[in-house]
């Protein structure tokens, strides 16, 4: 409040010095437009002053009233603050300043041209009037007690008055119909209601309390309390609170709190709280709490929490996202989900299928002693990534097997140059056939030791689980087995035409 500002305005509104002094001096401003009369012309013209001096003199012919609040000035309308008249500002050196009043000089009285002597103006002729003799009203009909208590409404009346007169752009209680039909009848867009109440539909300036809505609510300002509504609720500013809604909610500001609708919730800009929704959530913002949903959640920046049915999306995850379908930006939390895509991540993506356009991408060349030639990708995010596998056995006498499968793993770094790699892989196995229909599963759970030789060429070697599980017959004997089991340390028979073995292998290769 104290540092030097120099200021000129000559017919500009007040909202337009206001802004100007906050670019110029970084000083901001909090008011309501709704009070405060910020389209009114003003008038200042200062040099090297303090703020606080300034400001004294911008407000010195209105009823406003400043204060500082934190790092805020604050503007508030007094009817009673005396408004003194517009006098010359002192600039910073001293010296008067242009801020003067132009008031037009008083007008000499009317001469006689001829005689040059003032003309004398006529005396107010007074003319009385006697009263009429007093003759009182006779009423026609019997006056019966019931009439006089219906008379007395008036009673009823100024206590009504009394509960919705507006102080200070408020009232207590409103009641309407449809909008423009209420208690507030014209004034309804400008009028902030601790209590509103509309049949069918109302537009109100504001609420700071409870508002119910047979439809719709509307409400030209901020909302700050509960608002109900048998299909939506809009607020054209700022809503703190609650928001339930059959249908819809729809916020032009900012929404804190929590907004509940059978159909979807909009915001334009952030979210502060929880919004929860039948079909959707929106919000342009950011979302520094939870949308929940059955088909999707959108924010336009950063979100806490998403959980839909389906899909979920956010330029940045804070925390987590679950649902069918993840996209964002940048995770720093978790994706959980069929189908997580996604810039960049920091966090764990956790699904099929894990599309990282800056993540983890690796593909490996190897050999194990069940299948000899292997080959897989690995796509996602060091600390949890997908595997697409596909492998042969080394043909004999013309028996030839083959595989594919899927699986997950996680990659844990040691030191820059060395870590280990954890896989656990699901593979279905053909043998001497395109495809093998009976079931033929193998299990492989793989612990590698990874050294990287260049920055995109390391050389890993492990040890590998394998447990096979079989229905598959030899042709020759009809016996239930596989002939890709070199040995078993686990062999169990599973009901009567499932086998079960288990050996211990070795993977040594390459990933590029």
């Amino acid at each position: 409040m104290d540092q030097k500002v120099s200021l000129h305005y000559e017919g500009q509104t007040l909202r337009s010095a206001l802004a100007d002094i906050t670019e110029r001096y970084g000083v901001p401003f909090s008011y309501s437009s709704y009070f405060i009369p910020v389209e009114q012309p003003v008038r200042l013209h200062v040099e090297e002053v303090p703020l606080r001096q300034a400001l004294e003199l911008l407000f010195a012919p209105t009823p406003i009233e400043f204060s500082q609040v934190g790092n805020q000035i604050v503007l508030r309308l007094n009817p009673d603050k005396p408004v003194t008249p517009l006098q010359p500002g002192i600039s910073g050196n001293g010296r008067q300043s242009t801020r003067e009043l132009n008031l037009p000089a008083p007008e000499p009285p009317p001469r006689d041209s001829f005689f040059e002597r003032p003309i004398e103006e006529p005396e107010t002729e007074w003319v009385e009037l006697e009263p009429l003799p007093p003759s009182p009203l006779e009423s026609e009909t019997p006056f019966y007690p019931a009439d006089q208590a219906l008379f007395g409404m008036h009673e009823w009346e100024t206590r009504l008055q009394t509960i919705t007169r507006p102080e200070n752009g408020r009232r207590p209680v409103q009641l309407s119909l449809v909008p423009l039909v209420g208690t507030n009848a014209r004034n309804a867009p400008e009028v902030v209601n601790n209590l509103s109440v509309n049949v069918l539909w109302g537009v109100n300036g504001g609420v700071s309390g409870l508002e119910f809505g047979g439809l719709v609510n509307s409400v030209q300002g901020d909302v700050r309390g509960f608002q109900f509504a048998g299909l939506g609720n809009t607020v054209q500013r700022n809503m703190t609170g609650t928001q339930v809604g059959g249908f819809f909610n729809y916020t032009e500001g900012r929404a804190s709190g929590i907004q509940l609708a059978g159909l979807g919730n909009m915001v334009q800009a952030d979210v502060n709280g929880v919004q929860a929704a039948g079909v959707f959530n929106l919000a342009r913002g950011d979302v520094w709490a939870v949308q929940a949903s059955s088909v999707v959640n959108f924010s336009g920046g950063a979100a806490k929490m998403q959980i839909s049915g389906l899909v979920n999306s956010a330029r940045r995850v804070e925390v987590g996202q679950i649902g069918l379908l993840n996209v964002a930006g940048e995770v720093r939390g978790f994706q959980f989900g069929l189908v997580n895509v996604s810039d960049t991540v920091s966090g764990v993506p956790i699904g099929l299928f894990n599309i990282v356009k800056r993540g983890y991408k690796r593909f490996e060349f190897f050999g194990g002693e069940a299948l000899h030639f292997n080959l897989l990708y690995k796509m996602g995010a060091e600390r949890f990534y997908n595997i697409f596998y596909v492998g042969a056995r080394y043909p004999v006498e013309g028996r030839y097997t083959w595989a594919f499968g899927y699986g997950i793993g996680t990659l844990v770094h040691q030191t820059p140059k060395a870590g280990f790699s954890f896989d656990a892989l699901a593979l279905h196995i053909s043998e001497n056939e395109p495809f093998t229909n009976e079931l033929n599963f193998l299990g492989q759970v793989r612990v590698l030791y990874d050294r990287t030789l260049a920055p995109r060429a390391v050389f890993f070697l492990g040890p590998t689980l394998n447990l096979l599980l079989t229905q598959r017959r030899n042709p020759e004997t009809g016996e239930v087995e596989s002939g890709i089991v070199p040995y078993s340390f686990l062999e169990e028979r599973v009901g009567e035409v499932t086998r079960l073995h288990g050996w211990l292998g070795l993977s040594t290769g390459f990933r590029f």
